[in-house]
């Protein structure tokens, strides 16, 4: 079971932050894999080893709620465990390694056809009832609190036909608690516009891409049909308009616009497009995959930092301005970043990245906690940060969020 990182002991004077995060400005970043055509191999291996190094890897059946949710479930339908797809939607991947799908690809997710599997209302409705839920839920994704309502009203519900990996978190002790998890097919979760899941219905996590582990060890009980090379790992492509899904009652797809929740669904023609059907006067939409744009340079490299000052989210006490240095590498995608406030000792993180969106979330290495997050910017060959977040966590309770920017130092 995942527990809580520790807190650090209180300083002599008013409320502080972790150690891993004092006073800090930053960012990260975490480099690409672009998926070629429509699925890949990415290498999250799939057995383990006594001898080695492992990690801890919960498996979340789609009626458990899992430990230290965020909310009370906010499905809206009963979770029903699904036999997982056939390999049409999952490409062969080498042995020992989960096959990677684009999050864009036909059939990839199921649903019911003109109703909605997730209720996105009652999501924003908790969040913004319990500030401190809110302020670490909106951390993880790396956007703002007053931006949540927005952010999941862009989600789309659907249901997982794949066993899949993601990073999970659970809320405990003030803030979001990463762990590793397989969500079973037929959990109901929220995708962002590129298909990728961003939350569990049953239980309001917040869910990022998966950090890849050389020696996953299960924790919790299989499933039956549950085999660790049979998952999937979702990863960006393209961003799309529509996805197609296939009705998990009848086994014919349809297609849902991104951001909407069932009411805007289509039938998918014989050519391919989403358009009216039953005397239906829905427009049609194409559901075409375009290519996939061209790769983004790395944006690894050493920046300068600049810390705001500014206080985004309540309780804790003003963090002043200053400025800093950061180094970043990319390895596929898993981004290290090492961070230091003037005269400060360094911190280090570790994180993902998302290549299309060129979006960075990295927890701080001590803790596994504390995340930087924000969008990098490449504006005349040079790689910035505008609007990146630190979260630190105070030892009177409650996250706080501060405001940085960095720019990348050429030469």
């Amino acid at each position: 079971m995942e527990t809580a990182a520790p807190t650090p002991p209180a300083e002599s004077a008013g409320p502080k932050r972790r150690p891993s995060v004092t006073q800090l400005l930053v960012i990260i970043v975490i480099l690409a894999l672009l998926v070629g055509g429509l699925g890949g191999a990415l290498v999250f291996r799939a057995s383990d080893s006594a001898s080695s190094a492992s990690g801890e890897v919960f498996l979340e059946s789609a009626d458990q709620v899992g430990t230290s949710p965020f909310t009370k479930s906010v499905a809206a339908t009963p979770s029903r465990s699904l036999p997982t797809t056939t390999s049409t939607t999952r490409p062969a991947a080498p042995a020992n390694q989960i096959a990677s799908v684009a999050g864009s690809t036909t059939g990839l997710y199921g649903g019911t056809r003109n109703a909605t599997s997730c209720d996105r209302d009652k999501l924003v409705t908790f969040l913004e009832q319990q500030p401190d839920k809110a302020a670490a839920w909106a951390a993880v994704q790396g956007t703002r609190v007053g931006e949540i309502r927005a952010y999941i009203g862009s989600l789309t519900p659907v249901i997982l036909l794949n066993d899949t990996r993601v990073t999970n978190h659970g809320f405990a002790n003030g803030r979001a608690t990463p762990h590793q998890s397989v969500l079973q097919a037929g959990t109901a979760v929220l995708v962002d516009r590129f298909g990728v899941p961003r939350a569990r219905c049953f239980c309001g996590n917040p869910l990022t891409p998966p950090a890849p582990l050389p020696h996953p060890t299960p924790v919790g009980n299989p499933w039956p049909g549950y085999e660790p090379t049979a998952l999937v790992v979702v990863v960006v492509h393209v961003e799309v308009t529509v996805l197609v899904l296939v009705d998990v009652d009848t086994g014919v797809q349809f297609a849902r616009p991104i951001g909407s929740s069932g009411d805007a669904d289509v039938p998918v023609l014989e050519n391919g497009d989403a358009g009216p059907g039953n005397g239906s006067t829905d427009t049609a939409m194409s559901t075409a995959v375009p290519d996939a744009p061209a790769p983004v340079a790395s944006p690894a490299g050493t920046y300068t930092v600049q810390f705001s000052g500014e206080q985004l989210s309540p309780p804790c006490s003003p963090w002043g301005a200053g400025t800093g240095s950061m180094t970043v590498a990319i390895t596929g995608t898993t981004i290290a970043i090492t961070l230091k406030f003037e005269a400060a000792a360094s911190t280090d993180y570790s994180g993902t990245y998302d290549p299309v969106a060129l979006t960075f979330t990295a927890p701080d290495v001590q803790y596994g906690a504390n995340p930087l997050t924000g969008t990098f910017q490449k504006v005349d060959g040079i790689f910035t940060v505008p609007d990146g977040r630190s979260t630190g966590h105070t030892t009177t309770g409650g996250d706080c969020i501060g405001a940085f920017t960095a720019a990348q130092t050429i030469g």
